[in-house]
């Protein structure tokens, strides 16, 4: 058999999964773990647990050969994935059966994925994984899209959105971070030019509810039992946030979070920097570099506050000086005794600007309680 010992398999990658998992405490000692076991060689046996074959791909504006099939196989609109290693052999190609609805929270491919993830935090070790074929086997994931997906069970489609949302922030760490600060993001994938990257990192419409579902429950450290899920447990809330501001780099998730979620969202993101501007929060649930993001994020949302509803009308009582948002982002400034980034000050000097022109919802309910303790169901 191909797996001889499933459960050394399972621990094996439960303590990778842990090694590589970031830490606020002791973030050199985390990448310095994952620059280690990226060079080990162990990523293309990572990939071959995360290999998909049968799928529906969703259409994002790319062509169906961009994300491992067999351009000779589409005439017959059957598609079938390239090898990622051709020296494999027929055993070793078992992990090509793989189907996402079944990546619960305790298989090997859920822990590879993660671990993967983790991984793709560490830019050190980014360049390396775009050589051994992660951005196309991650996008493949992201991707998915089972056949009759609204007869499955409930439970296979939280599981489903669950995998797609993992692998796209996986794919935002790898691909948009570079060009978030200073740096030239890639314009294209390696696998294929014709496929850019903005593309590979467009949301789906699910995604986007998953990803502010799955914010809200880490930012209120809410655990969910069951199939894998928006759960407290998945990510830090700083690797959330970094995730959030490397998605928002593409227009089209900017558009469309702020048509579906940009209230729910930009509620969260300025609770971030409410807490983090009045030290209710450690340093270790929301450093300065998770409220930056936050605020970065804001900024970046703002744009399509002038024709869609940006945050709820109490936050602007007062009018420009003396409401809540501008209060709050001050506050914040102060906070950091001149330590502001120069994008993070931009941002904010660009939201004081804005602030009278954007749209508040009078009719849009969100207590004010919720900036001190936690969101109630009925204030999203």
């Amino acid at each position: 058999p191909v797996r001889a010992f499933p459960e050394t398999e399972r621990w094996c990658l439960s303590a990778l999964k842990n090694l590589t998992r970031p830490s606020t405490v002791a973030p050199s000692r985390s990448f310095t773990a994952a620059h280690a076991i990226a060079h080990s060689g162990i990523v293309k046996h990572l990939l071959r647990y995360i290999a998909i074959t049968s799928t529906k791909d969703r259409s994002v504006g790319a062509d169906s050969s961009l994300v491992g099939t067999d351009s000779s196989s589409s005439s017959s609109g059957e598609k079938t994935p390239q090898p990622i290693d051709s020296s494999w052999t027929e055993d070793s190609l078992e992990a090509y059966s793989n189907d996402p609805r079944k990546w619960d929270a305790t298989s090997p491919q859920d822990a590879a994925l993660f671990i993967l993830m983790n991984l793709s935090l560490c830019q050190r070790v980014t360049g390396h994984m775009r050589q051994c074929g992660v951005v196309p086997a991650l996008l493949r994931v992201a991707n998915y899209l089972p056949e009759n997906y609204h007869l499955i069970s409930v439970d296979e489609a939280q599981t489903v959105r669950f995998q797609n949302l993992k692998a796209r922030i996986a794919l935002s760490w790898i691909l948009a971070a570079e060009g978030l600060y200073g740096g030239q993001a890639p314009k294209s994938l390696p696998s294929d030019p014709k496929l850019s990257s903005e593309t590979a990192l467009r949301l789906s419409d699910i995604e986007v509810r998953t990803l502010v579902q799955l914010l809200s429950n880490v930012l209120h450290h809410r655990m969910i039992n069951g199939a894998p899920s928006s759960s407290a447990a998945t990510l830090s809330l700083k690797c959330l946030l970094y995730a959030v501001r490397c998605l928002l780099a593409n227009y089209q998730n900017r558009e469309l979070l702020a048509a579906l979620a940009g209230p729910k969202l930009n509620i969260l993101l300025l609770k971030v920097i409410a807490l983090r501007s009045t030290n209710h929060v450690s340093l270790e649930d929301i450093d300065l570099e998770s409220a930056e993001n936050a605020l970065d994020s804001l900024y970046l949302l703002s744009s399509f506050g002038f024709k869609h509803v940006f945050l709820p009308r109490w936050l602007f009582a007062g009018g420009t000086s003396r409401s809540f948002i501008s209060k709050t982002l001050i506050a914040f400034e102060k906070s950091l005794f001149g330590n502001i980034a120069p994008t993070t000050e931009h941002a904010k000097d660009q939201l004081l600007l804005r602030i009278k022109y954007l749209c508040f919802d009078e009719l849009l309910v969100a207590s004010p309680k919720f900036f001190l303790l936690q969101l109630p169901a009925s204030d999203m």
